[in-house]
């Protein structure tokens, strides 16, 4: 929707004679990455919560199978003395959160997966477009094509004959 509304805007922007041809191109193709770099940026800081909170929620876990354990070891000393009703009481819904932490653990890890590989398609659609703006830039000849992509752009253009 974004790209059709700059493309939108071009086109209005050269029948109103307001800018250059090749000027709203460059304008266009710099813009464009511009807020496709902050998106992934975005995405990125977005990836690193979700993994934050999968480990939190992991560490959540782990003291939660040590606390049930403890009261299963617990249980067995009850047994001995008759006193099962207070464990029991304790461990049952220890065991009930402790199956809900592991089955939310894996519900994080096909979000975190799925999101993953989304993002990765993002950043190749991004290089992709990257290269398309250097090729562009590359063809227009004028002169200012190296100032006007990322430096990532810039040194992978330094290795074309």
């Amino acid at each position: 929707m974004d790209i059709l509304k700059n493309v939108m805007g071009l086109f209005s922007a050269n029948l109103h004679g307001d800018i250059k041809q090749h000027g709203a191109w460059d304008f266009f193709f710099r813009q464009l990455l511009r807020k496709k770099k902050k998106e992934l940026g975005q995405q990125e800081t977005l990836l690193e919560k979700m993994v934050a909170a999968r480990k939190l929620i992991q560490q959540e876990h782990e003291k939660c199978s040590r606390v049930c354990d403890e009261l299963e070891e617990n249980l067995v000393l009850a047994v001995e003395k008759h006193r099962t009703r207070i464990i029991i009481n304790q461990l049952s819904p220890m065991l009930n959160h402790r199956d809900d932490l592991r089955h939310h653990i894996k519900s994080l890890d096909w979000v975190i997966k799925t999101f993953e590989y989304s993002l990765e398609s993002q950043r190749l659609q991004y290089d992709q477009l990257k290269n398309k703006a250097m090729l562009y830039f590359y063809s227009t000849d004028n002169g200012q094509w190296y100032n006007t992509v990322s430096g990532s752009v810039q040194q992978t253009t330094q290795n074309i004959p």
